[in-house]
């Protein structure tokens, strides 16, 4: 395809393009974001524990099922994973109560690659 729809169109490519561009978000600036979470929120450490061990118990309890389908669903899973991040990154951003934050926590985990 040639011409100005070809920057429309998002093939596969660019769809694991703008997955990983979201998951850098969500994966990298938690890290030093994490002291003033609890700060601005006022959580007790275990409760800040809990946030931060969201997204690894997401990623292991998801592993095996998003893995299945992927191999089954590959596009619909590219244009899926996006989609969860955004809201997950919405939750977590939001600066709700603990529930929220745990919730946009384990959404990124579930849609990391």
């Amino acid at each position: 395809m040639t011409g100005p729809g070809r920057f429309a169109r998002l093939d596969r490519t660019g769809l694991l393009f703008v997955l990983l561009f979201c998951n850098t978000f969500g994966v990298g600036a938690f890290g030093p974001l994490l002291p003033e979470i609890g700060r601005a929120q006022a959580l007790p450490d275990w409760q800040l524990g809990l946030v931060a061990s969201a997204f690894g118990f997401a990623r292991m309890a998801a592993a095996m099922p998003v893995g299945a389908l992927v191999a089954r669903r590959l596009a619909a899973t590219l244009i899926a994973a996006p989609v969860v991040l955004v809201v997950g990154l919405g939750l977590f951003v939001s600066a709700g109560p603990l529930p929220v934050l745990l919730a946009g926590r384990f959404l990124l985990g579930i849609s990391t690659p």
